[in-house]
């Protein structure tokens, strides 16, 4: 039997590894070479813990060979992904309509630049990922916000729901009909998982008013006990066919540098101009070091995966109890899925710029700004959760101790 007794308390140091989380935060924030040196991230969204095992394995094999050629077409990658869908979501889709790219953000921003032209309009929903709004502005379009609402949940926490109305108006584009949604789901920053009903309404709207819709779903996977991801591809043969899914282990497996995701196309005109650009833009090969470990990973990384995100759970947990403890006006959203915390700052009355100063050069911790997702993030910070609980710990307490002053 394998052994399934994984390691998160301790993780690799990943200073001087050229890592862009440890290494690139100080140029990046203005930190002073001290501060750089102290400072702990929680900014991008990788973690901090060793890949899973089969992944690690999957890569050493191709190094003891030593040969890193050209990679055949990526089948047995594409079957391993096809089955991970099945058996993880219940979506059954062909290999052959999955087409392999370096990253998901380069899915959506090919996606709008080939399914819309410069001055038509695609909707996001904010607070936002940062490239949803930077692929539609760089594609020359028009950003169609449509804010979630903020209500609270049961517990009376922050929480993130759809405004239809607010989406119908904003896909009607007065009249003209947005061309394209840019779906986050799960939702980052808030880690969000859509239900299937709010899924079945999205898709409904968008149908009505003749709207691509394009579905990042690399967080589908990191699902926090008691919740389910759907796919929004899978509600019916007619959404299917109107819409793009992006999905890769990058997230799940703490594989990024890999470079590989894929979108899944089930409507045969949308994938054979989508495979077109592909080899226009001279994007053939897959990255060999993606191809194996992605196979690796759907194949035999579930229990790994299972292991992440109850320890992942016990550290949203103590994101809640830390700051309900030392600071009880910020406020917490709990997420429902990936490793993600979305926190509201703002009853402490600072203005953004103050808060991020107090808590990048005087806490020395180094969150992502809320206001980088959208105006209505101005005052929160996301802070990544995907490191061992100790230093979690460490992080909460000097950003309690200097903004509990």
């Amino acid at each position: 039997m394998p052994d399934h007794n994984f390691d998160f308390d301790h993780a690799p140091d990943r200073r001087n590894t050229g890592s862009l989380k440890w290494d690139d935060m100080g140029h990046m924030f203005n930190l002073s070479p001290d501060e750089a040196a102290n400072a702990i991230p929680l900014w991008v969204a990788d973690m901090d813990f060793a890949s899973p095992p089969a992944a690690r394995d999957a890569v050493a094999r191709l190094a003891e060979r030593g040969v890193f050629g050209y990679p055949a077409d990526g089948n047995a990658c594409r079957e391993a992904v096809s089955h991970w869908l099945a058996t993880r979501h219940g979506w059954t889709v062909n290999p052959r309509h999955l087409l392999p790219l370096p990253t998901v953000v380069a899915s959506l921003c090919l996606a709008v630049r080939l399914f819309t032209r410069p001055g038509d309009g695609v909707v996001i929903q904010t607070p936002i990922y940062p490239p949803f709004r930077a692929a539609v502005q760089d594609a020359g379009c028009r950003v169609l916000a449509n804010p979630l609402a903020l209500t609270t949940d049961a517990d009376g926490n922050p929480f993130h729901e759809m405004d239809f109305d607010a989406l119908d108006t904003a896909l009607a584009d007065g009249g003209r009909g947005a061309k394209m949604l840019l779906l986050c789901s799960p939702h980052n920053p808030g880690g969000r998982v859509w239900t299937r009903a709010e899924l079945t309404r999205v898709a409904e709207l968008c149908l009505k008013h003749g709207t691509l819709m394009v579905s990042d779903e690399i967080h589908h996977d990191l699902l926090l006990p008691g919740h389910a991801h759907t796919v929004l591809a899978s509600l019916s043969p007619e959404v299917a066919e109107r819409t793009i899914t992006a999905v890769s282990s990058a997230k799940a497996f703490n594989v990024p540098g890999a470079g590989l995701a894929h979108v899944v196309i089930e409507d045969d005109t949308l994938r054979r101009t989508f495979r077109a650009e592909l080899t226009g833009l001279g994007i053939r090969h897959p990255n060999m070091f993606g191809l194996a470990t992605t196979e690796a990973a759907c194949r035999h990384g579930g229990p790994w995966l299972d292991a992440l995100m109850a320890y992942i759970a016990g550290n949203a947990a103590l994101v809640r109890h830390v700051l309900g403890q030392r600071l009880p006006a910020v406020r917490v959203m709990q997420p429902q899925g990936t490793y993600l915390s979305w926190v509201d700052f703002r009853p402490l009355g600072l203005a953004e710029a103050d808060l991020l100063h107090r808590v990048r050069h005087e806490a020395g911790v180094v969150p992502s700004p809320g206001s980088s997702f959208g105006p209505e993030g101005e005052g929160w910070l996301r802070l990544n959760l995907g490191c061992p609980r100790a230093l979690l710990r460490t992080a909460l307490d000097r950003m309690a101790d200097v903004l509990g002053k």
